[in-house]
């Protein structure tokens, strides 16, 4: 029905935003959409978990899990951005484990890309100090000249 003309107006149909849903990135090739549903069922009751494929039915890594409430949406959000949430095939302490060394590897990477941001800072402004009582001295030496 959408751009139909009803009573003298154009109808516009869109997708309605679901308030509860969560976007999930990164997925493995391997999951599917019962996977997907089953590891996120631990926050609350689920109406619907989709992994997102292209035109050719290939996964792009990514999905669409939609709570049937946003107490249980908020809970798995929180709990993929205080700790780490991982999807394997393999049992759960191994998951745990290896989901809080990849934290810990991500975390470290940040850090260091922070310091070599804070360094290049330093640097820069350490340059144009230099550069700026080079142009004075040279300033000066003229005007004695």
């Amino acid at each position: 029905m959408d751009d139909t003309i009803f009573l003298g107006r154009q109808i516009r149909v869109r997708f309605a935003t679901h308030g509860a849903a969560l976007m999930i990135k990164n997925l493995p090739q391997y999951v599917s959409n019962e996977l997907l549903e089953e590891a996120f069922s631990m926050f609350g009751p689920i109406e619907r978990a989709i992994v997102i494929v292209n035109d050719r039915g290939w996964p792009t890594g990514k999905g669409i899990v939609e709570f049937a409430n946003k107490p249980s949406a908020r809970k798995a959000l929180d709990r993929c951005g205080d700790g780490a949430f991982l999807l394997t095939a393999f049992p759960r302490s191994f998951e745990y484990e290896y989901a809080m060394r990849w934290k810990a590897l991500m975390e470290m990477e940040k850090q260091q890309y922070e310091q070599v941001d804070r360094n290049i800072k330093e640097a820069k402004e350490k340059l144009e100090t230099e550069l700026e009582a080079a142009r004075h001295e040279h300033q000066v030496m003229l005007m004695r000249q």
